[in-house]
């Protein structure tokens, strides 16, 4: 058996805490690594499906903007559509209003024949129009009642040319004649 010494069990007795210290350190650094690894582990795992949820994310997005873009498009197109059967159904208001306003003024088959144009005329030309054709009414049935005028007897063209009852052609001699009596260069025409 070997017998140490008091000095060499103090030496003995430092290196084993120093390699215990060692020891220590590497199931430290062995917990450590083994840490770090799963943290690794499980932080990819996380990474994958915060990957995953983003690009589903991203799909759901453009999906509720898609939507929301054809939400639009359908509430502007139902909108105009509101507009458009409104104005229909107050031009077919017009068109009644206005055929009982002229009925007076106009035959059936004119006021048919016309009604689509007048009933998307503005209220007040529509008023000036209707004034308009109703003072031209009175003045027609005004003139309804006077006797027919005769024609004059004469108008300043009255004797200008000679007036023959024949189908003869006028002689070009003639003419010449005339133009000279007139004194009319011919060689100028």
């Amino acid at each position: 058996m070997t017998t140490f010494t008091a000095e060499e069990v103090t030496d003995l007795q430092v290196q084993l805490a120093a390699a215990q210290a060692k020891l220590a350190e590497f199931d430290a650094a062995g917990s450590e690594a083994e840490v770090e690894a799963r943290v690794a582990a499980a932080t990819a795992e996380a990474d994958e499906k915060a990957t995953a949820l983003q690009a589903q994310v991203d799909e759901l997005t453009v999906s509720v903007e898609a939507a929301a873009q054809a939400h639009k498009e359908l509430v502007d197109f139902l909108e105009g559509e509101q507009a458009r059967i409104t104005e229909e159904a107050e031009i077919e208001a017009r068109k009644t209003d206005r055929s009982e306003q002229l009925s007076t003024l106009f035959s059936a088959d004119k006021i048919t024949e016309n009604i689509d144009r007048w009933a998307t005329v503005p209220d007040e030309e529509f008023a000036a129009m209707v004034a308009d054709w109703t003072q031209v009414a009175e003045q027609a049935k005004a003139e309804a009642g006077k006797p027919a005028s005769t024609p004059p007897a004469g108008t300043a063209m009255s004797g200008t040319s000679r007036e023959t009852a024949s189908t003869e052609q006028a002689n070009p001699f003639d003419l010449i004649g005339a133009a000279r009596r007139g004194r009319v260069n011919v060689k100028a025409l």
